[in-house]
């Protein structure tokens, strides 16, 4: 007993530098025992709050003001400061465009403004970031849906009617296909929804510099069954080189 308290006594397994193992008795008074619990848990906390808030004092990722965080599996957005702007409650989220962002709830995507609040409710099976003020959302199951484009108003600009779509805008067009076919070629549109080039392919990229990386061939290759090839067009749809059997690395 210490000033009518009891002594702890607890074992200690001292482990040397040459792999020997001592046991020891430590003694503490009930007194140096709180106050040692008090200063392990003080040296624990930001342990506990680094855990709790899956690593806050690594670098985040800002875009228009504001980093995708995580903690306890949901998901949420930083300002600056490193304070939550928006509350983690997200299954999925990703970096604001154009002061949106898309987000998901569950098994369904949606769109929030950055001020706080939803720009459309999670009620899309798929859906792609805002590009150049518009974003591809699919409406429907993956199986059959079908992708239009939204504005930033959260309106239909283009409507679902397109089997797929290839990430979005880029330079004002985007390369979707139509549904129905078993080798559905694909186009570019620009945002009126209208096709501009007569060509279509078999895949293609994003426009980057005034230029894209397609597959090309589509009907050559399909009707001859000859694989495919790669070539690069312009803004105007011409081919810039003569098409190869391996995709280029970069434009």
């Amino acid at each position: 007993m210490a000033n009518g308290k009891p002594l702890i006594r607890f074992p200690v397994l001292l482990v040397l530098a040459t792999g020997l193992v001592l046991t020891s008795l430590f003694v503490l008074s009930w007194t140096d025992f709180l106050g040692w619990t008090a200063k392990l848990d003080k040296v624990l906390q930001p342990l506990k709050h680094h855990t709790e808030t899956k690593h806050p004092s690594l670098p985040l990722f800002f875009q228009e003001g504001l980093a995708v965080s995580d903690s306890g599996g949901l998901y949420g957005y930083r300002d600056s400061t490193r304070a939550w702007a928006i509350l983690p409650q997200y299954q999925e989220a990703h970096a604001f465009h154009q002061g949106r962002a898309r987000v998901r709830l569950s098994d369904r995507y949606g769109y929030i403004r950055k001020e706080g609040g939803w720009l459309l409710p999670a009620c899309f099976y798929d859906a792609e970031d805002f590009r150049e003020g518009y974003a591809a959302a699919l409406v429907g199951e993956p199986e059959d849906g079908l992708w239009g484009f939204i504005d930033t108003a959260g309106q239909w600009q283009i409507n679902p009617v397109f089997a797929q779509v290839r990430k979005g805008f880029s330079q004002g067009l985007a390369l979707v296909s139509l549904p129905g076919l078993l080798e559905a070629p694909m186009v570019y549109i620009d945002t009126s929804g209208g096709m501009v080039f007569d060509e279509a392919f078999r895949d293609g990229d994003l426009f980057h510099r005034g230029e894209a990386i397609v597959q090309c061939g589509f009907h050559h290759a399909l009707l001859q069954n000859k694989p495919f090839h790669w070539g690069v067009i312009d803004r105007s749809g011409a081919f810039l080189s003569a098409c190869i059997d391996k995709k280029p690395k970069s434009l």
